[in-house]
């Protein structure tokens, strides 16, 4: 995507809605199978560092763990922390499975298929290359990172950001929002290591916050 040059001076709701992209894109990179370069970046502080600079630039407060979003193990221990969580856990079933569908029994193609809608809609469609289906937390992520990112453009241009929004108020409150909530409560029951208790903390925390100010903004007269 093209970078959305704002003058915050001038355009303070543009600058929000870039913040807020920013940090979409940032926790589905953290919900994506860990790389080298982010255990680096967490390992160097630079991902909890760019999450709270974020934080800083959004309407409402967004509290962030002083001791989460770290890694103080080794490569190897982080992807064998997300396998446990994430893909198959003890019993060949993970405890937090990432995939939307796989949380609400049955209806994961009927899922899918209103992703799918989603997603076409505003032009997009999932890469051939990639292995991730439409139901993951972090596709879905990164469409919410897409959506605010038009959002911050359609402000910077003087334009009516107001179908984005809209469609941002629907897409969080039909699919990743209840759902994270409900993987918080097991991620936290599960003892996971650092970072991904805090992610997910941090994601829910997120996500509850930014649909509950869309929908102020939602309001007649705001």
């Amino acid at each position: 995507m093209t970078t959305i040059e704002i003058d915050p001076s001038r355009n303070p709701a543009a600058r929000i809605a870039a913040n807020r992209s920013r940090l979409y894109a940032l926790l589905a990179q953290g919900f994506c199978f860990p790389s080298a370069d982010f255990h680096r970046s967490l390992r160097d502080g630079l991902y909890r560092k760019g999450i709270c600079l974020l934080a800083e630039g959004l309407p409402y407060p967004l509290p962030i763990a002083a001791e989460g979003l770290v890694s103080s193990g080794g490569y190897v221990e982080l992807q064998s922390e997300y396998i446990r969580l994430f893909e198959v856990g003890p019993k060949s079933r993970p405890p937090c499975p990432l995939y939307e569908g796989e949380r609400r029994s049955g209806a994961r193609m009927r899922i899918m298929e209103e992703l799918v809608r989603f997603y076409e809609h505003f032009g997009l469609s999932l890469s051939t290359e990639e292995r991730e289906l439409p139901d993951h937390l972090a596709v879905e992520l990164e469409f919410l990172h897409y959506l605010t990112f038009k959002e911050a453009a359609a402000l910077a241009g003087r334009l009516d950001p107001g179908s984005y929004r809209k469609a941002e108020i629907d897409f969080l409150d039909r699919h990743p929002a209840p759902y994270l909530s409900a993987m918080r409560a097991k991620i936290v029951d599960g003892h996971a290591e650092p970072p991904f208790e805090a992610l997910t903390c941090v994601a829910d925390d997120f996500l509850r916050a930014d649909l509950a100010f869309l929908r102020s903004l939602a309001r007649p007269g705001m």
